[in-house]
This record gives structure tokens, C-alpha cells and sequence, in this order.
């Protein structure tokens, strides 16, 4: 039974190196897994067996292929491009900067406010003109401008409430703040 099988082993192991000649091509890498692959080499010296002889002994040597690994070609890893840094937009959606409101008419004279946005938050109101032309319109503005420029910061909007006695200069006052805030927008 032995001697059967070491034939069956040599008839096949033959079998397999003479269609690995005939082909006389390389046989491309098998691949096991993933990570690795191998490669079937021929006998070099092919003149030792023929398909009459028996091997009687241990002495006498089967040939059989070689198979050795082969690396495979190390994976391509590549790095993100860097995109442009992009400042992000406040969630209020306002730039930063001053924006100069529409000039409002306030009855009495005319009303004007600079936005500044800081941070994409109001950070200040600045009167560039407001009524102050007759004493009654200067003691009235004295009294509203520090009470509107307080709510539009705290609510951050133009939405402010209406200072009593200074009717007109709020609405006024709401109306320029409101242009120079779209100015602001992203």
C-alpha cells in the first residue's frame, strides 16, 4: 500500500510539473488571502525522473515544485489633500466688520447707525447722526439712543422695543439697524 501511494504521489506530482512546462509560460501569483500570494517555480533539472523509473529508496529524491511567497506590492495609501482653510460662518450668519445703515427719517431730523459684528455677534451700535437739532430732539435722543442701542445688543437684532416719547427715532433707529444687519449676512 505504501508503495502505492508514493507512486500516486509521484504520477501526480509529475503530472503537475510537466503541465507547468508544457504551458512555458510564468504562472501568475495564487493568491491565499488578502494578505498574501504565492508564486509556483519549476524544477530546474528535469532530466532525473522519467515516468519509467520507481523510486526504490528514501535515497532517491522526488522533485516537486517550489512554491514561494511573493510580497505583494505594498498599498498605495493616500494622503487627503488639504482643502483651503474656510473660516465658519457664525451661527448667526453675519461677518465680522462694521456696516453703516440707510439714513432714516425720524420726523424731526434724520437717523443713521453703524453695526459692528464681532465674532458673528452684534458687539455695538454706533449712532453716526440722530436728532439733536432742537433741544426737545437732543433731551429725547439722549434718553432713547443708550436704551436701543442696549436691546439691539442683547436681542441681537433689530428688533427693539419702542422707547416711549422717542416714537420716531426707534422706528428710524430699527429701520437702519435692520439694513445694516443684511449688509452683515454671509
Amino acid at each position: 500500500m505504501k508503495k502505492f501511494a508514493l507512486s500516486f504521489l509521484v504520477v501526480v506530482t509529475f503530472g503537475f510539473y510537466a503541465l507547468i512546462q508544457k504551458s512555458n509560460t510564468t504562472p501568475e501569483p495564487v493568491v491565499v488571502n488578502d494578505r498574501s500570494a504565492i508564486t509556483i517555480k519549476p524544477i530546474e533539472n528535469s532530466t532525473d525522473i522519467t515516468s519509467s523509473q520507481e523510486p526504490n529508496t528514501n535515497a532517491d529524491v522526488i522533485p516537486t515544485p517550489v512554491i514561494q511567497p511573493t510580497k505583494q506590492p505594498q498599498s498605495t495609501i493616500q494622503t487627503p489633500i488639504a482643502k483651503p482653510a474656510v473660516k465658519p460662518k457664525p451661527a448667526s450668519g453675519w461677518n465680522d466688520g462694521a456696516f453703516l445703515g440707510s439714513d432714516e427719517d425720524a420726523y424731526y431730523d434724520h437717523l443713521q447707525v453703524k453695526a459692528v459684528i464681532s465674532g458673528g455677534k452684534l458687539s455695538d451700535v454706533v449712532f453716526v447722526y440722530y436728532p439733536k437739532d432742537n433741544p426737545t430732539s437732543a433731551r429725547k435722543s439722549a434718553h432713547a439712543t443708550p436704551i436701543l442701542k442696549s436691546e439691539a445688543i442683547a436681542s441681537q437684532s433689530a428688533n427693539v422695543n419702542t422707547v416711549s416719547g422717542a416714537t420716531y427715532t426707534s422706528e428710524a433707529f430699527m429701520r437702519s439697524l435692520a439694513s445694516a444687519l443684511a449688509q452683515a449676512k454671509a
